[in-house]
């Protein structure tokens, strides 16, 4: 059984990287396309550059290089998640291939690993959702 789970979805954009991290980038825009963080305008948040937080989380950024974005989501009562976006120039299409996908460290209790194998049903539909959303946004 694993000890790591990840869940990633991928989908192609007409969009430049420098619009994507723009987006990404921004704490304050989460709340219109990022679907693993719903309602975060109704929790009070408070942003910083390099953070955000509510009551029940804090998310700040973990890595940030050309084509990659790491964060980590800390929740108050959960193990911490990374999440990340990759991005690169697809040429076949000439648009933007982003993938958005979570890490989940799963301990050694057998629950958790038997969990670990229903997290694409969880997690997937959503990632996918928020790829959506994304992509209007880059595309209007």
């Amino acid at each position: 059984m694993p000890s790591q789970v990840q869940i990633s979805k991928i989908m192609n954009m007409d969009s430049e990287p420098d619009s994507l991290w723009q987006v990404v980038d921004n704490f304050k825009t989460w709340d219109q396309w990022n679907t693993i963080l719903p309602d975060l305008s109704m929790q009070n948040p408070e942003y910083s550059g390099h953070y955000l937080r509510t009551e029940k989380i804090k998310v700040s950024w973990q890595r940030k290089q050309p084509g990659l974005q790491v964060a980590k989501i800390e929740r108050k009562n959960g193990k911490p998640l990374l999440t990340g976006w990759k991005a690169a120039k697809d040429n076949r299409t000439d648009s933007l291939r982003v993938q958005w996908y979570i890490d989940i460290h799963l301990r050694w209790y057998p629950w958790e690993k038997f969990a670990g194998m229903l997290y694409e049903k969880s997690y997937g539909d959503k990632l996918e959702d928020g790829l959506k959303k994304l992509k209007q946004i880059l595309e209007e």
